[in-house]
């Protein structure tokens, strides 16, 4: 396919994709309107490009078929805006929907070859979607949401931004206002990355070379997070997690099970005693776990056994079950309380 083809296409889906896709039935709930006649029927305002996957013998698109810039980032808009905040149907349908659009606007942004600019103006806002739906999601079931394929597109995503990023600072003018535009939230994407990476050697290293301007208070609590993870301060790093703002502390809950597992097998042996009792409610503040109860719950499934009565549990390093797979992330209450403004605010980086 040639770099130079450039789309042409002002509407969020070209008219031969809405002319097809309504003659076959294939239009989503959220691009059909109802009838007088009870049935439901296209809304041309509202169809969005749906995702194709690229196949031999397919023909190279036309320009007419792929949309302009500005339609690109107007299809973000009312995806995140829009689409997010219609509670018609439960929460993963309208990801689904959002995902597989998304998942064409990045489709767009290769074919086109569009310039680092206008990539990160585009992909920062699927950044936010795609952490803020892992964490919303965590607790459905696997026939309703896959995490593991939300995270390695969220995972693409951020590699691209920060090959983006790592483009402009090559280029000699660094005064570009564009450029300054593109940059403004690269604190919150590095602090992502690092977040979503935590434990990984990688990401932790590019945090340790990232230039000053980018570090800012933000930023430097994510790092504090992975230091503390990196050099076993898992407490550190449980209280530190507590004060990123909303969408960052979505992303490292996502390592709150894990943390919380091997701080449980430390205790399992540096408080093992016949005679020491520990309080639940001591452990619970040291955990940040939401109750008494979840925190039973917890030790329980990891073979550790509490009394409900005197609300204490007596460690034992050999009960402690090692091999049993780490518990599935789950919403916690402090990410939760986090959430102040409208989602759609903080997918679109107005506010976060």
């Amino acid at each position: 396919m040639e770099s130079s083809m450039i789309g042409t296409c002002e509407a969020m889906c070209p008219d031969d994709e809405i002319k097809l896709r309504t003659r076959e039935k294939l239009l989503h709930f959220f691009e059909r309107k109802p009838s007088k006649a009870g049935d439901y029927i296209v809304d041309e305002q509202k169809v969005v490009k749906e995702f194709a996957r690229s196949a031999a013998g397919v023909q190279t698109p036309k320009p007419q078929s792929l949309r302009t810039k500005n339609c690109l980032k107007r299809t973000v808009n009312y995806l995140l805006m829009e689409i997010i905040r219609d509670d018609r149907k439960p929460y993963h349908v309208a990801y689904d929907f959002i995902f597989d659009r998304l998942r064409a606007v990045r489709q767009e942004i290769v074919m086109q070859n569009l310039d680092a600019v206008t990539t990160i103006e585009l992909i920062e806002p699927m950044i936010m979607f795609l952490s803020y739906s892992l964490y919303r999601l965590v607790e459905e079931p696997i026939d309703r949401f896959d995490p593991k394929i939300c995270r390695q597109h969220l995972q693409e995503c951020l590699k691209k931004v920060l090959k983006c990023y790592d483009s402009l600072d090559e280029l000699a003018d660094a005064k570009d206002l564009d450029k300054q535009e593109a940059t403004a939230h690269r604190e919150l994407i590095e602090s992502l990355y690092l977040l979503f990476n935590l434990g990984n050697s990688e990401a932790l290293a590019r945090a340790l070379v990232i230039s000053p301007h980018f570090k800012n208070s933000t930023f430097e609590c994510a790092f504090t997070v992975a230091l503390s993870f990196w050099t076993r301060n898992l407490y550190k790093c449980l209280v530190n997690i507590r004060k990123l703002p909303y969408i960052l502390s979505t992303v490292a809950s996502l390592h709150v099970q894990s943390i919380r597992r091997d701080l449980m097998e430390c205790f399992s042996a540096a408080y093992q005693s016949k005679v020491l009792y520990v309080s639940l409610d001591w452990l619970k503040n040291i955990m940040f776990c939401d109750s008494v109860q979840q925190l039973s719950f917890d030790l329980k499934y990891y073979g550790l056994m509490s009394d409900p009565k005197t609300k204490t549990i007596q460690f034992q390093h050999a009960s402690f079950q090692s091999s049993k797979p780490i518990m599935k992330s789950r919403k916690e209450h402090f990410v939760d309380s986090k959430l102040k403004v409208p989602i759609e605010n903080i997918l679109l980086l107005f506010e976060y």
